[in-house]
């Protein structure tokens, strides 16, 4: 009983640890039209780059050199 309680414990600790990083790396870091072309080309393989930049800045407003008032994150979508 008092290993699983630690056990348990410790396993709460690391995903809780782990999710803060990957919340903290997102926040900190904007993402822009360079770093999500890979991305962008592998989900939509048909299309340009041009037209990719084109669907990016119709989302992100800015072209990624700032947050766009009109951006809203996948968490703010969601309701999280």
């Amino acid at each position: 009983m008092k290993k699983t309680l630690i056990g348990g414990i410790i396993l709460l600790v690391l995903t809780l640890g782990a999710g803060a990083v990957v919340y903290a790396a997102e926040e900190d870091g904007i993402l822009n039209f360079g770093q999500m072309l890979p991305h962008m080309q592998q989900k939509h393989p048909d299309m340009t780059t041009e037209q990719l930049n084109e669907m990016y800045k119709s989302c992100h407003g800015t072209g990624g050199a700032e947050k766009s008032s009109n951006f809203q994150s996948m968490q703010g979508m969601m309701g999280i």
